[in-house]
């Protein structure tokens, strides 16, 4: 049985797209999966995540307000 699992790290400068690119990229079908998809957000910029879309594609946000968030 394989228990790994895939983990992206997106980041950039503030306002650089990483929203829409995240955003663009969950709603692809070749990043569908039905295991459900955890969203770690450390930072909320201006644009907003499509809830809806997020809902239709199994994905869970946490947001995490400070790096101490990690040993949670």
């Amino acid at each position: 049985m394989n228990d790994k699992k895939q983990v992206y790290m997106i980041y950039g400068f503030l306002e650089s797209g990483k929203t829409q690119f995240i955003n663009f990229t969950l709603s692809q079908d070749y990043f569908y999966s039905e295991d459900t998809t955890l969203l770690l957000v450390c930072e909320e910029g201006m644009e907003e995540y499509d809830e809806d879309e997020l809902k239709k594609r199994n994905v869970v946000v946490e947001v995490l307000d400070d790096y101490t968030d990690f040993n949670l």
